[in-house]
């Protein structure tokens, strides 16, 4: 390994921010993804760095990659954790390296939330719906197709690859997405009993998001209204 690559010393004063809390629950991997994302998606060179080591990272093994463990690891015990990456773990890893993928040279952020959260379905819709063509309908869409390859993954690595196909045709159309849902709905599709509705809120999101629904901002940190 380089220096470089071992190099994790903190680069600014946003280092100080908490990263190193838990990632136990589908809120904790949200707050994480969108309290990095707000930090790093800046013209800084720390934040510019920041991006190259989470893009590197995109497709590796929680944990390969030193510059980013303060950014997608846990911060409980080994005895809590164990060994193998956790699903909080999991879920952060995916979505920091998929949105630093997307956002890549892209001017405008890549990182987006609205009134109304919106997952990956939406995304989906927007681009298809703004790509035409001849095609009637959106299902028509080779990136509604892409979509149902990765609904239909039996695996998490394999559900990331389909995503990373749908993230770099988001990048080329500079569509948004939010990632900080986006990864809540990784961590949320790793528990089998909450599975489904994942899934049929993406299959929701793509049939029914209005278009001109307001966004409310690119900041990682914008507030949303929660459901209970």
């Amino acid at each position: 390994m380089t220096a470089e690559t071992l190099d994790v010393t903190p680069t600014d004063e946003s280092e100080n921010v908490d990263w190193n809390g838990p990632l136990r629950s589908a809120d904790d991997v949200k707050k994480r993804v969108r309290s990095v994302i707000r930090l790093r998606q800046k013209k800084t060179p720390a934040a510019v760095a920041a991006r190259a080591h989470l893009r590197s990272a995109a497709g590796r093994e929680v944990g390969d990659v030193p510059a980013i463990w303060s950014y997608t690891l846990d911060s409980g015990s080994e005895k809590e954790l164990g060994q193998k990456p956790t699903v909080g773990e999991r879920a952060v890893h995916a979505a920091l390296t998929l949105w630093a993928l997307h956002q890549g040279s892209n001017d405008a952020p890549m990182n987006s939330t609205w009134k109304r959260e919106r997952t990956i379905g939406a995304s989906v819709r927007r681009l298809a719906c703004s790509d035409m063509g001849g095609r009637e309908r959106a299902e028509e869409h080779p990136v509604y197709k892409r979509l149902c390859a990765m609904i239909a993954a039996p695996t998490f690595e394999s559900l990331t690859v389909h995503a990373r196909g749908l993230v770099s045709m988001f990048g080329s159309a500079e569509i948004p997405m939010d990632y900080g849902r986006f990864a809540a709905d990784l961590y949320n599709w790793q528990k089998p009993e909450r599975r489904a509705g994942v899934l049929r809120q993406w299959g929701r999101d793509f049939a029914r998001t209005p278009a001109d629904e307001e966004q409310t901002g690119s900041s990682a940190t914008t507030s949303i209204p929660e459901s209970n």
